[in-house]
């Protein structure tokens, strides 16, 4: 016959060798625990339903895994029991640093002077029935506290740390540690310190700990330092040390000592500092008299370093050794907020056009910045101002940008001297962070080059501007007579050297060729072009040339004008900006707007 159990609640209650809020002694703590084990597995496989005892005789055999199976439960159940329960005993700690029955304690002076040598003693016992291993006593010191000698030698952590090894149970120890204590009065000063060890029979670590206090209730000094909270790196900034001799009698021999943070460079001091311009020394200080020190410097660092600044003031004793009789630190946070600028501009620019630019800011930092003003400087005579300045940007929150954008319009006409360099520099005016005013290095620059002009005219003409006659035959033109007239192309350049400069044009099949010309201009009788070539063609130069050129009009011609020159193209290069000139330029008939002599003249006549 089988039988099947239920496992229920209440019968998880009907423990009669346990109370958990009964502590139990450490002789019987292991019986403790199987007995609870053993109510447990009876009240569920012993118990039926109306609490008796079941004849297990009667159970059916069930194949050996399950048996296997149900005592490594048991075994698991045992040692989890066993493990949580230890810890409880040795981790349990009460106010006056007991961790079960291992105990620490520290002690020392209650009330001291600043200035003066404590002692601090640390007690340790292990009262348990196995050794503790791997013990660590660690203590803590307050700021202002100097180590002198410890009576067991520490391990080697800046005065502090004691590897104490194996505590064998029912015995312990102590350590006598000696130093300074500075501070301002009414300063209270903790001391902590931490035992850490590992039972033996155990393989969790436990701590217990312990704290004293130490109030400092006078001290002959009074130091204040005043300083900025915040600086930038490499920025400017003053220190002001007063100090005041609070005792009735004068005190002699006295020494201020700055430690700086690293990065600090010292720059001047309002009195003549000794050694490293860190240390001043003073033959007295009379009773109730007060002196001030103003250091400036500037210190380097990343955004959201803190610097500390320790200042120590004391007595020189006749050994020459340094009594510091009180202490004060200054911590400096730097703040870097940080941007990129650019300025975007063409790269050429058309004297008497507007010069679009775009200015972008962008905050690269995790800093808010407010009231920002951009400002714009201008270099080169093209520019009719030298500055100009942006609307304020009330806040340029952390990794955005802003765009901004003017333009000026340029002046029309510059000799070449003003018109280079040019330059466009943007930068920033003035901004504040955290309600501080910051200044930024960072500079935008973008060079721009000035456009050339090259300006080009053609014309024909049969007198100069005098009226004196340049051309030949008559006037208007008539059949069968041959009529020669001169064409003029005259050239002016701004303010940019050129150079490759050509002039040319293409005489009609029924235009004569007259071979006399200015020197370098040539002419083509297979393509019927005249050309003028120059290498190179100064700033501000003029020049003019010309050519001579006939027509003999036939009866088709009658009551027409004749054209003289086909289309002028004139072409260079702007040696500054390397930009293409060019021109193309009417062609030239026989009637002759620019000469006043043989204006509306042009037409042909009959024979």
């Amino acid at each position: 016959m089988s039988v099947k159990t239920k496992r229920k609640k209440n019968k998880l209650n009907k423990r009669k060798n346990f109370d958990p809020k009964v502590n139990q002694s450490d002789d019987n703590f292991e019986d403790t625990i199987t007995n609870v084990a053993d109510d447990d597995l009876k009240s569920i496989y012993y118990v039926d339903d109306e609490g008796s005892q079941i004849d297990m005789t009667k159970f059916e055999r069930k194949k050996k895994k399950g048996k296997w199976f149900i005592l490594f439960g048991i075994f698991v159940i045992l040692l989890s029991a066993a493990t949580y329960f230890g810890y409880r005993i040795f981790s349990s700690t009460n106010a006056s640093g007991q961790a079960g029955e291992v105990t620490v304690n520290i002690t020392a002076e209650e009330k001291v002077a600043s200035g003066d040598m404590i002692t601090l003693e640390v007690e340790y016992f292990n009262n348990k029935n196995v050794a503790l291993t791997q013990a660590d006593l660690e203590l803590f010191y307050p700021a202002g506290f100097y180590f002198q000698n410890a009576s067991k030698e520490d391990s080697g952590d800046n005065n502090r740390l004691w590897n104490l090894g194996e505590i064998p149970a029912s015995t312990g120890g102590k350590i006598r540690i000696t130093g300074q204590l500075v501070g301002s009065k009414e300063d209270i000063k903790d001391i902590s310190a931490m035992l850490t060890f590992t039972p033996s029979n155990f393989s969790n670590e436990f701590q217990v700990s312990a704290k004293t206090s130490v109030l400092i209730t006078s001290a002959l000094v009074a130091v204040e330092v005043t300083a900025p909270n915040q600086v930038q790196s490499q920025e400017d900034f003053e220190y002001l040390v007063s100090f005041t001799n609070t005792s009735q009698a004068t005190l002699n021999n006295i020494k201020l000592l700055v430690n700086y943070p690293q990065g600090f460079s010292f720059k001047s001091a309002s009195i003549a500092p000794g050694a490293n311009n860190a240390e001043w020394r003073l033959d007295k200080l009379d009773a109730q008299e007060t002196r001030k020190l103003k250091i400036s410097g500037s210190v380097d660092g990343k955004s959201g370093d803190t610097k500390e600044f320790q200042f120590q003031f004391g007595l020189v004793e006749l050994d020459n050794s340094f009594n510091v009789q009180i202490e004060k630190t200054s911590l400096v946070l730097i703040i870097n907020p940080e941007i990129e600028l650019f300025i975007s501009a063409p790269d050429l620019a058309n004297p008497g056009a507007e010069l679009p630019l775009n200015v972008t800011i962008k905050n690269t930092s995790e800093l808010e910045i407010k009231d920002l003003i951009m400002q714009l400087k201008f270099q080169g005579a093209l520019f009719s101002e030298e500055y100009y300045d942006f609307d304020e940007i009330a806040i340029l929150a952390p990794n955005s940008s802003y765009e901004l954008t003017y333009s000026p319009v340029l002046q029309e006409s510059l000799s070449h001297q003003e018109a280079v360099p040019m330059q466009v520099e943007a930068k920033v005016l003035s901004a504040k962070v955290m309600g501080k005013d910051v200044s930024f290095a960072n500079v935008a620059k973008v060079d721009i080059k000035p456009r050339g002009e090259l300006k080009a005219e053609a014309w024909g003409r049969y007198f100069d501007e005098n009226l004196k006659k340049v051309g030949a035959g008559p006037l208007p033109p008539a059949v069968g007579e041959k009529t020669t007239y001169q064409i003029v192309w005259n050239l002016q350049n701004s303010i940019n050297n050129l150079s490759d400069l050509t002039v040319s044009t293409i005489l009609p099949a029924d235009v004569t060729w007259e071979k006399e010309a200015n020197k370098g201009v040539e002419y083509s009788s297979a393509t019927r072009t005249v050309t003028y070539k120059k290498d190179t063609f100064s700033a501000e130069k003029s020049e003019t040339v010309y050519f001579l050129v006939s027509i003999t009009p036939n009866k088709k011609d009658v009551d027409n004008l004749k054209v003289l020159t086909e289309e002028t193209q004139v072409m260079a290069t702007d040696a500054v900006t390397q930009d293409s000139l060019s021109d193309t330029l009417d062609r030239i008939t026989t009637d002759l707007p620019q000469d006043e002599g043989a204006k509306n003249k042009g037409v042909i006549l009959a024979d």
